[in-house]
């Protein structure tokens, strides 16, 4: 069970990270709107992974707080970069997100591959 804001951090860049390699590349377009919902549906799904994201449901798409301030706090650290106004752009900075997912692994808790893998196919933005 994720207990912090530290964990569920490294976990979503491990799975943006991930999700980006298995797209061919470092950038995620359209992302806004589609990350708020895909990470709606996989908390869902495996609500013990994602019990520090909490989401409003009450407008267009679902949208948490919690996940834009840990993308935010991403950008901050290096981890990733939003391009233009707008935000249709998330590039995954791989050294950057490596070493993040490298230097924290031990702290996160230990989460099955094949659950993992669900998780990056579950994943659609």
């Amino acid at each position: 069970m994720i207990e912090t804001y530290q964990e569920q951090s490294i976990l979503i860049a491990r799975i943006l990270y991930q999700y980006s390699l298995k797209q061919g590349g470092n950038q995620i377009s359209n992302y806004y709107s589609h990350i708020h919902e895909a990470f709606f549906k996989l908390k869902k799904k495996h609500p013990e992974l994602f019990s520090r994201l909490f989401f409003d449901i009450n407008g267009h798409i679902p949208y948490s707080k919690e996940l834009d301030s840990i993308i935010q706090d991403l950008q901050i650290s290096g981890v990733i970069n939003k391009l233009n106004p707008g935000f249709n752009t998330l590039i995954i900075n791989t050294s950057e997100t490596k070493s993040l997912i490298d230097n924290y692994q031990d702290e996160v808790p230990e989460i099955r591959e094949e659950e993992f893998e669900d998780m990056v196919e579950e994943l659609v933005l």
